[in-house]
């Protein structure tokens, strides 16, 4: 005899003896209070061992189905479902709900399917195949995506009556905030450009105007976008606009600003005596933060001072910014007293608390 038929010729179903499955409780005790029964009329004097029938036994999924039989008599019992099944009015096989709620809760995790199944063979559990994790994947994250639209749909609803229960001349009227800056090397550390290979090739990505547009219209049904409130990216901008109308406001969060800011410092020309030397582009940098903490630090302050009236600060704004100019210039003197929240405060045009601490210190 070979070394090959040997091998044949060897238990090896009991091998699954050894590794560990997932049983619902309830299924496992029914099954064995009930075929230890049936056992026993079958043959009333046996003293054999019930055992699974990993011959049989029926995988679905993280689930199984199984038998037991006896080592002695061959007693054979029937199947048993050891998972509980979803509920469906369609044709064919039940889902089991422990396959459907890993998938449920892969969605809520960044691990993938083969992740997951790694993590499973690690502690020795039987890994569903990959193609049926997939499956399950698809269906789970159709039906997912369907209650969060829905969802979405009902928080406009409830958005838009509220705002008729409080008043307002039009209900529909909303001011929004998107982060529409892609991820890419220039503006993130290291992060691919290209599009990942598990996202369909029209999926808008890197496309800000086409993605905004897609969302803006995904609104439309219960409201209205009057304000835009984004990053530095002005296609996001065009794309909600080609849905809500010119009348969009669009508005910068001072965060992105002052980084849109730093880098057109950067992009500007200056004359040659300005940044000299090996260090110019280093001396440029510093420039650049430099005035960015300024603008964001009178911003601020301006806030403040202002107790968050906006028209107040639209109507000093351009006088601060002569200040600013001057202040560069090294004309530092009256106008910052007059016109800077944070340079040269004159505490008799700025009567605020805040500047008086800022000052005592």
């Amino acid at each position: 005899m070979t070394l090959v038929d040997t091998y044949l010729k060897a238990n090896v179903s009991s091998a699954d003896q050894f590794t560990y499955k997932i049983f619902q409780q309830n299924a496992l005790q029914y099954m064995i209070n009930t075929e230890m029964k049936n056992h026993m009329l079958y043959k009333q004097d046996c003293k054999g061992d019930l055992k699974f029938d990993t011959e049989a036994q029926v995988k679905w999924g993280l689930a199984w189905q199984e038998r037991f039989q006896c080592n002695i008599c061959g007693f054979k019992s029937a199947f048993h479902k050891l998972y509980e099944e979803v509920e469906s009015l369609k044709r064919g096989r039940r889902a089991a709900t422990v396959n459907i709620g890993a998938q449920v809760g892969l969605i809520h995790t960044p691990i993938s399917n083969k992740n997951f199944s790694e993590i499973l063979n690690a502690a020795n559990i039987i890994s569903p195949s990959s193609s049926g994790l997939q499956k399950c994947a698809n269906k789970v994250s159709k039906v997912v995506e369907k209650v969060n639209k829905d969802d979405m749909e009902n928080i406009r609803k409830n958005l838009a009556n509220d705002n008729k229960t409080l008043g307002l001349s039009n209900e529909k009227l909303v001011r929004v905030e998107s982060d529409a800056r892609y991820n890419n090397p220039i503006f993130s550390n290291g992060s691919t450009p290209f599009q990942g290979a598990n996202i369909a090739e029209d999926f808008p990505i890197g496309n800000e105007g086409e993605y905004s547009r897609r969302c803006a219209a995904e609104v439309s049904d219960h409201l209205q976008i009057s304000h835009f409130t984004s990053d530095g990216d002005s296609k996001s901008f065009t794309g909600i606009k080609s849905v809500h109308g010119n009348n969009v406001q669009s508005l910068r969060d001072v965060r992105h600003l002052s980084q849109s800011l730093k880098r057109a410092i950067m992009k500007c020309t200056f004359s040659e005596i300005m940044f000299s030397g090996s260090r110019k582009q280093n001396e440029k940098s510093r420039f650049a933060l430099d005035i960015k903490a300024r603008c964001v630090a009178e911003l601020n302050t301006g806030f403040s001072v202002h107790k968050g009236n906006l028209q107040l600060m639209k109507a000093h704004m351009p006088n601060v910014i002569d200040a600013i100019i001057m202040c560069y210039k090294g004309n530092c003197g009256s106008s910052c007293k007059v016109n800077s929240y944070v340079c040269g405060v004159n505490l008799q045009n700025v009567g605020s608390e805040v500047i008086k601490q800022m000052a005592a210190h």
